[in-house]
């Protein structure tokens, strides 16, 4: 049966001693040695413009890209998050768990790679990723590689989620290609 929704998202970031410089019309990001900690708020309001939904979910976590000069790129993410209000929560603001795609990579600092099975979680969640990539640090130095632009990467991801007393780690490496 159909039914009117209204959802409300609030994220507030924040990084510790962030650079920044400013121009005459706007503010110009630098960076910082420091991780950026957020947390994010969803709500299913009810009773408003006729929605029925009902339901509070709160996500902590950290990310950060880190740049290491010629050895190139590291970025990770870690969150938790559960949902606090389940009052009318339907199917389509699950927070879910993707399974693994055999024929695409799926990003590697948002789900997992071989994942056996998609699944919802309700409960206090443990997710993390960690993705290198090396620019070419390793495979520019064999001549014919360089030509083709091919770059490695390597990272790991991990899960624990009480909905399957499920606790998952996956290490990875490959080979990429950038097409401009």
């Amino acid at each position: 049966p159909s039914y009117n929704a209204l959802y409300a998202r609030v994220r507030l970031e924040y990084t510790p001693h962030q650079r920044y410089i400013r121009e005459p019309k706007e503010k110009v990001i630098l960076g910082s040695v420091w991780p950026t900690f957020y947390v994010q708020w969803r709500k299913g309001v009810p009773g408003v413009f006729g929605s029925t939904i009902n339901f509070d979910y709160l996500e902590l976590g950290v990310q950060q890209l880190v740049k290491l000069g010629i050895m190139g790129t590291s970025s990770y993410t870690v969150r938790t998050g559960s949902f606090f209000n389940r009052k009318d929560l339907r199917l389509v603001d699950y927070k879910f768990q993707r399974r693994g795609d055999p024929l695409l990579f799926l990003n590697p600092n948002e789900a997992f790679q071989s994942l056996d099975s998609t699944f919802p979680v309700f409960n206090r969640f443990y997710e993390g990723h960690y993705l290198h990539e090396f620019n070419g640090a390793l495979l520019n130095k064999i001549p014919f590689f360089k030509k083709i632009g091919l770059r490695e990467v390597a990272g790991a991801g991990f899960l624990f989620a009480k909905e399957r007393n499920l606790r998952y780690g996956e290490l990875f490496t490959g080979v990429e290609r950038v097409f401009k």
